[in-house]
């Protein structure tokens, strides 16, 4: 029931999961499971992480299993884990490992944000042109879904490196594209300051 509904209401997602007491499950599998969606809940919710304890309880079991989207997503948390507790170099490692998985994956929802964490680790090193590589491949697998939000930040961080390379005049153009869609969905701060896309 959490999975079902995690990428729309996580908070509601994340009051399951804490119903769940880990130390019933003995099975390795739904351990496993269970730290994954544990882990993507409180990642969604804006918890934060102290270590990488639990997400990697899911990353050895899937690793080695046939279930290339859990393998994926236990990759992409693992990084986005390692993003939280500052540790950009090991994030980038296993975002590399999660992107090696892209092409496996049927889910432009999540290529997207896979997308977006690796253009926020290119902009945070300063650059700007990997960082909006990444940015305008997110805003392509967003614009296959009916994430709003998720497609005007990938927007919005391609006009702020834009802005960052001194391309001021297609900067403000997209800045001025972003403004107005915002203004549409009706909530300007939380379309363009959202980075962890829910």
């Amino acid at each position: 029931s959490a999975e079902c509904v995690m990428d729309d209401y996580p908070e509601y997602a994340d009051s399951l999961m804490h119903l769940i007491d880990i130390h019933s499950i003995r099975n390795r599998e739904q351990r496993a499971r269970y730290a994954l969606l544990f882990t993507a809940t409180q990642y969604k919710t804006y918890q934060p992480f102290t270590s990488d304890t639990l997400i990697m309880e899911a990353v050895k079991y899937y690793s080695i299993t046939k279930n290339i989207d859990y393998r994926f997503l236990s990759y992409y948390y693992l990084g986005c884990v390692y993003m939280e507790i500052g540790q950009t170099t090991d994030a980038s490692v296993r975002l590399a490992q999660a992107e090696q998985l892209v092409d496996r994956i049927d889910n432009d929802y999540w290529k997207g944000l896979l997308y977006t964490q690796l253009g926020i680790i290119f902009s945070k090193g300063y650059n700007y042109n990997r960082s909006e590589e990444y940015f305008v491949k997110a805003e392509y697998h967003y614009n296959q879904t009916d994430k709003d939000y998720h497609k005007l930040y990938a927007l919005y961080i391609i006009a702020n490196n834009k802005l960052n390379m001194h391309d001021f005049k297609t900067s403000d153009s997209i800045f001025s594209i972003v403004e107005k869609k915002a203004a549409a969905i009706g909530d300007f701060v939380t379309a363009i300051y959202n980075p962890k896309s829910h």
